[in-house]
């Protein structure tokens, strides 16, 4: 029992199996090593080359590709600063127009029938009285919505009279008339004067006035608005 044992336990030799100990010698198992390794970098070495290769390739056809669309628009732009060069002088006639329909605008904008002025102050006026003068300063253009608010004119009306006149009366009638902002008697002159020739014997009253811009035509009012 103790033989059968024996024998079927020693140890057997298996043709063509891997060999359990590397008769190589080291250097040739270093070498091979440091060869597959050469090769790993060498590999990776060309990958990089390439993947350096394809960018600078693709960098270089985008800054071709948008150098040209630089040029492209470059001439573009030349062009039309050639096109706007050639309509300068129409451009300057069109400022010309609209700086002149401007300054007739503003000019215009505080046109006003004078007649009305008489037809404020007159009916102040007691019988025998009439403006003989009238000394006033047109105001600014119309900038609010209202035009009662706003001055029209100032300046001084001259009122003549064959005889004396209450100017308190007179001053008091016109503060509360329409189109009147402010009025007051400044000064009186017995018989006729340069600048009260229709006073002859009588009496001349100056009469210091604002009036609204009311009085202006409003002929030009949609060509002064913004």
């Amino acid at each position: 029992m103790a033989l059968f044992s024996s024998a079927s336990s020693a140890p057997t030799l298996t043709i063509g199996g891997i060999p359990r100990v590397n008769l190589l010698p080291r250097s040739v198992t270093e070498g091979r090593e440091r060869s597959r390794l050469l090769k790993r970098w060498g590999w990776g070495l060309v990958a990089a080359l390439l993947v350096v290769a394809l960018t600078a390739g693709g960098a270089f056809a985008y800054l071709s590709f948008t150098a040209m669309q630089l040029v492209t628009a470059q001439a573009r732009t030349t062009q039309l600063m050639t096109d706007l060069a050639a309509l300068a002088p129409v451009r300057a006639q069109l400022s010309l127009v609209d700086d002149l329909e401007l300054y007739r605008s503003e000019a215009m904008a505080t046109d006003l029938t004078w007649t009305r002025v008489s037809d404020v102050i007159s009916p102040a006026l007691p019988e025998g009285a009439l403006v003989s003068a009238v000394a006033m300063t047109v105001g600014a253009v119309p900038q609010g919505d209202d035009p009662t608010l706003e001055v029209g004119l100032t300046g001084t009306v001259t009122v003549a009279s064959a005889n004396p006149i209450d100017i308190v009366d007179v001053v008091r009638k016109l503060r509360g008339a329409e189109g009147v902002l402010a009025v007051d008697g400044t000064d009186l002159q017995s018989g006729a004067s340069e600048d009260a020739p229709d006073a002859a014997a009588g009496f001349t009253y100056i009469l210091t006035v604002a009036l609204d811009q009311s009085l202006y035509t409003n002929a030009y009012a949609e060509e002064v608005a913004p």
